[in-house]
C-alpha cells in the first residue's frame, strides 16, 4: 500500500526541500512546543531494495499562543528504497486514530514550568 499523505491528505509534499519549508512555516517562532514520538515499528522487506514500514505515533502540541493542547494518535506508513548500500525513506504519511484539542484556560491550575525553548 502505498504511503498516505500527511493528515489524510490534508498536506501533502514532494522533496525535502518542500518538507522542511511546511514543517518550518508549521512549527512557527518558538510558539509551538511538540512531543512527537513514534514507537512499535513494523517493517517488511519486500525485495532486496525495497521496503515498507508502519509505526505508531503518539503526540502532544502546546501552543502558547492558542492556549490550547493537542493530543493524539496515528499510524505512519512509510516506503523505503536502498540505494548506493544505503536505506532511504521514499514516501511518507500517516492516518490518524484520533485528534483532541482542549483550552489551557478550561484548567486554572494548569501552568508550564518548564519550556527549553522559552
Amino acid at each position: 500500500m502505498p504511503s498516505p499523505p500527511y493528515s489524510d491528505g490534508k498536506y501533502s509534499y514532494s522533496g525535502r526541500d518542500q518538507i522542511i519549508e511546511f514543517l518550518r512555516g508549521a512549527l512557527g517562532p518558538r510558539t509551538m512546543i511538540s512531543s512527537h514520538r513514534v514507537h512499535h515499528p513494523e517493517i517488511d522487506i519486500t525485495s532486496p531494495t525495497t521496503a515498507t514500514g508502519i509505526w505508531a505515533l503518539e503526540d502532544t502540541v502546546i501552543e502558547t499562543t492558542a492556549n490550547v493542547t493537542i493530543r493524539g494518535a496515528a499510524f505512519y506508513y512509510d516506503d523505503y528504497v536502498k540505494a548506493d548500500g544505503r536505506w532511504q525513506i521514499k514516501s511518507t504519511g500517516y492516518k490518524r486514530t484520533f485528534e483532541e484539542i482542549v483550552s489551557r484556560s478550561d484548567t486554572p491550575s494548569l501552568q508550564l514550568t518548564a519550556n527549553c525553548w522559552g
